[in-house]
């Protein structure tokens, strides 16, 4: 739905309570209509409105919620596939179990986030932040996080096949038995990372920092590394 002028004079002639207020932002939101609920949201004075939201198992394909401020909200269950999240605040919000299969993440800021057993699938997160942030047995297959801030995120046991890691900083990382086959690493930052049980068959890891990792017998090497 596109806000028009006449439909913005509208809602607040109709809106002759807070309440009501609420309740129209909120359908908008969950119409995928975010950026500009928060924008209206602003012209009432309620600056951070959708901070610590809950959407829990809701159906936001295709939305457009670029640079809002989500932080500390739960979305649990929900679906993201084909939605804007560029640059948006997510910082400890809970995503876990969520589809955010080509979703478009880049800039967006998910530190400290739950993100365990999503599916984010060809997802575009270039300049991603996850630091500190929980994927542990996600789905990140042909996933984009190029120049990402990955310090310390957890994805252990994450089916990330192909994924792109470039130039991202995965310092101090738990990839313990993550599927990282085919993928591309050049220029990472690896130090500290845990590679136990990590399969990095055909990885590519040139000028790639590995000061310092932890690795085991179980660990795959690319060929000839």
């Amino acid at each position: 739905m596109k806000l028009t002028k006449p439909i913005l004079k509208q809602i607040i002639k109709e809106a002759l309570s807070n309440q009501e207020i609420d309740a129209k932002l909120y359908d908008l939101f969950s119409a995928g209509n975010g950026a500009q609920a928060e924008a209206i949201a602003a012209t009432f004075g309620k600056d951070n409105f959708f901070v610590g939201t809950e959407f829990v198992y809701h159906d936001f394909s295709d939305a457009e919620m670029s640079n809002m401020n989500l932080s500390k909200s739960n979305f649990s269950l929900s679906i993201f596939s084909g939605a804007s999240l560029r640059g948006a605040d997510l910082t400890d919000a809970d995503l876990r179990g969520t589809f955010l299969i080509g979703t478009d993440l880049s800039g967006a800021n998910l530190s400290g986030a739950m993100l365990n057993r999503m599916k984010g699938n060809r997802t575009n997160g270039a300049n991603i932040n996850l630091q500190n942030a929980n994927l542990s047995g996600a789905s990140l297959m042909d996933a984009d996080f190029e120049d990402g801030n990955l310090k310390g995120v957890n994805m252990s046991n994450a089916n990330a096949k192909k994924i792109k890691l470039v130039l991202a900083n995965l310092e101090n990382a738990n990839l313990f038995g993550a599927n990282l086959r085919g993928a591309n690493l050049s220029g990472a930052n690896l130090s500290g990372a845990d590679l136990s049980d990590c399969n990095l068959t055909g990885v590519r890891l040139r000028l790639a920092k590995l000061d310092n990792i932890k690795y085991d017998e179980s660990t795959k090497w690319p060929k000839g590394f």
